[in-house]
């Protein structure tokens, strides 16, 4: 049983991987652009703090403390750049959430689509995989969370608004899981607030 499970944490991981490097090769080139790109089509870095185990989607076990969170995030990928599909395009995320209280941390990477709603905010799902250091298999009275997998499917939302050209305030909920593909899946989730810097 513990082969199967590892087979489909390798699966979630290569997939995952394999989606990241192919969308590598899209980024849009800037070498011949003398016109400045949108708001939206710059490298950004964002911090912020998250609120541990919040219990959406899944138990409180873990529940308290704060994350330290740290991510970046890439133009949008140059597909459908002549079509009115283009803002559909995603961004690259990679980052981190560190706890500080002996809980879950996390590093994970995927796919971010920034959708304008008006010229400041925006939405923003998102979607990739995530690795962890935290419980496989605990019992409930352990006050951890038992992930199942050291693998796993990371999703989100966030809701952001844009304060200028540089700076903007994002309201985010994230989500990991194995979408019951091992023995377990407590599936953790943070909510919290992020500051991101466009340059």
């Amino acid at each position: 049983m513990r082969r199967v499970h590892t087979k489909h944490s390798r699966a979630i991981w290569s997939a995952t991987s394999s989606l990241i490097l192919l969308a590598l090769t899209s980024l849009p080139s800037r070498a011949d652009d003398t016109t400045v790109p949108p708001i939206w089509a710059q490298y950004e870095f964002r911090m912020g703090a998250l609120y541990h185990g919040a219990g959406l989607l899944g138990p409180h076990n873990e529940a308290g403390g704060v994350d330290l969170n740290l991510e970046f995030l890439t133009p949008r990928l140059g597909l459908a750049q002549d079509t009115r599909w283009a803002f559909l395009a995603p961004r690259l995320m990679m980052g981190g959430t560190l706890n500080f209280d002996g809980k879950t941390s996390v590093a994970y990477a995927g796919f971010a689509w920034t959708l304008d709603i008006t010229p400041n905010w925006f939405l923003e799902p998102t979607f990739g995989g995530a690795i962890h250091d935290g419980k496989l298999d605990v019992l409930h009275s352990s006050g951890r969370l038992a992930l199942g997998c050291r693998e796993l499917f990371r999703t989100g939302l966030s809701s952001g608004y844009r304060l200028n050209e540089d700076w903007s305030v994002i309201v985010a909920w994230e989500h990991i899981s194995n979408a019951n593909l091992c023995a377990r899946n407590h599936g953790l989730n943070d909510v919290g607030v992020k500051l991101g810097y466009t340059f």
